[in-house]
């Protein structure tokens, strides 16, 4: 057992290493004003929101995330013949002591979405007493006075029932970085307002039969003053703001059948030399989910580690182990996901150029799941995307368009947990591609337990 445990954190460790490594570039921060793509990515993807969907993780593999302490998991989609949407996404727990634990978290991505970012931070948890948790997360970045950090209170008791609330400063040496060094670039550029964030993660259930996420963050409005020592007259002032909230609600109806409600919102605002900006949206997707097979209710909460045994039996005694396979949802080889996405965007500009930019989307689907062996997944199904859009200003105009498509995914399932989905797309509208082509999209999909 010893060597396992050995060998499992050498695995771990050359995971993070490698994916430290290659995520050492520079992204926009989450908070920036300045952002690399303009509001609608269907200038680059005609079907962009409709690709999102695609690779959207289905209730399966959500549940695999969540109850793993150490899992990576990637995304890769074709957006168009020149870029990828990908994201990539790691996290690994290590026991240190009877009180004390190591986490690491990865996130990386890369779309056509304004709010692109990287997330490398490091947590160190103190069990304080039972399933009271305490948390100090650092997030290292090249430059020095881009780290974050960060303490967090949790109430935890198992890997996926969890209360967490997190107070993190942003770029918290970063005035002490120009103050203290040989003028950074020729610039002194200094926060009169720090960014700080305060964030609520929650995951819980009531009952037997509803199951729940939150996840709500709100950074307050901080302010920065840009000063060019070669160049004043290029000195600029900037303010902003962000307020995010997603929620996510699982239901099960009856023996077959699981209703799944997620619901997003997020607001962003800046201020850049008078120029005002402001961003709203917001996504509604209900789904039911029908498995002609039926479900089996789990035993002991899935994804409960050793540490988490542990807090159980100081609570209730000795907890005798049971078989694994009834510990886990009886898998139907067949089943049915039906619903839609609402999407709403607006953006405001105020300044130099004003204008007003809006948009509203109706993504409905209906996708067709089947266990051909017990590693072989077939999914098949219809998904479509109808918007519109209208814009005032010097680009005044109106766009309406319907997308659809055919999805057809393979799975293949490693050991049970580990698994890799391939999928591909095709088209249904001839004038995407000026005559009719078989071919669409292609992405790919991997979840790796280690």
């Amino acid at each position: 057992m010893i060597c396992f445990k050995h060998e499992r954190i050498r695995v771990a460790a050359a995971v993070v290493l490698t994916v430290m490594s290659v995520s050492v570039y520079s992204t926009a921060r989450a908070y920036s004003y300045e952002t690399s793509f303009p509001e609608e990515p269907e200038r680059y993807d005609s079907e962009y929101y409709l690709d999102m969907l695609t690779m959207k993780y289905d209730r399966n593999w959500r549940e695999l995330w969540e109850t793993n302490d150490n899992i990576f998991r990637l995304r890769l989609g074709s957006l168009n013949v020149e870029q990828w949407a990908f994201r990539e996404q790691l996290k690994f727990s290590s026991e240190l002591s009877r009180r004390f634990r190591l986490r690491y978290w990865m996130d990386k991505e890369r779309t056509l979405n304004e709010d692109n970012g990287t997330r490398n931070e490091i947590e160190i948890e103190y069990r304080i007493l039972k399933d009271i948790y305490l948390s100090l997360f650092i997030a290292p970045s090249f430059w020095k006075r881009e780290n974050d950090a960060a303490i967090g209170l949790q109430r935890r008791t198992a890997v996926d029932r969890y209360y967490r609330l997190i107070f993190k400063v942003h770029d918290f040496a970063n005035n002490f970085s120009y103050e203290h060094s040989d003028r950074i670039e020729g610039e002194n550029n200094l926060y009169k307002r720090q960014p700080l964030e305060l964030i609520l993660d929650v995951r819980d259930r009531i009952g037997s039969s509803m199951r729940f996420g939150v996840n709500g963050s709100y950074l307050r409005n901080w302010r920065k003053e840009y000063r060019f020592l070669d160049h004043p007259e290029d000195n600029y002032n900037e303010e902003g703001q962000r307020r995010c909230l997603d929620i996510w609600i699982e239901k099960k109806m009856s023996p077959s059948l699981l209703f799944n409600l997620d619901i997003k919102g997020a607001h962003y605002s800046a201020v850049r030399d008078g120029l005002e900006e402001e961003h709203r949206v917001a996504e509604f997707t209900p789904r039911v989910w029908w498995y002609p097979g039926g479900l089996r209710q789990s035993g002991i909460e899935a994804g409960i580690d050793k540490y988490n045994r542990n807090i159980i039996k100081e609570k209730t005694g000795p907890v005798e182990e049971e078989d694994k396979s009834a510990r886990l949802p009886k898998r139907s080889h067949f089943s049915v996901c039906a619903g839609f996405q609402v999407r709403y965007e607006k953006w405001k500009a105020r300044g130099v150029d004003p204008g007003d930019f809006r948009k509203d989307e109706l993504l409905p689907f209906c996708l067709i799941r089947s266990r051909i062996s017990s590693r072989n997944i077939l999914e098949a199904g219809y998904l479509a995307d109808r918007y519109k859009s209208e814009r005032t200003g010097s680009l005044a105009g109106e766009s309406a368009r319907w997308e659809n498509r055919i999805k057809l995914a393979w799975e293949f399932l490693f050991n049970g947990k580990s698994r890799i989905r391939v999928i591909e797309t095709l088209d249904l509208d001839p004038e995407d591609w000026g005559e009719f082509s078989l071919h669409d999209h292609f992405f790919v999909m991997m979840q790796v337990v280690f």
